[in-house]
């Protein structure tokens, strides 16, 4: 469960659908200085692990487990 403080918000850059999972990229707000591949963010209240950073984007994976849980799909992450 995520228990840290909202630091920020950024914007759903895109979502690509990959065999079994939506990748999710998020736009890499600038005060993330410190992030690492496996770290946890929160997502609208959602713990994702971070797949993949440049300086402009996040990128996560949300699996099916996910997807049930939270009912997102491609269309209301956008």
């Amino acid at each position: 469960m995520f228990s840290g403080i909202v630091e920020c918000q950024s914007p759903v850059l895109k979502v690509v659908p990959r065999q079994g999972v939506l990748e999710v990229h998020i736009g890499r707000p600038g005060q993330f200085n410190q992030l690492s591949v496996g770290d946890s963010i929160s997502v609208n209240g959602v713990c994702l692990t971070v797949e993949f950073y440049d300086s402009e984007k996040i990128v996560v994976a949300l699996a099916a487990e996910t997807l049930q849980v939270t009912q997102w799909d491609e269309k209301n992450l956008l």
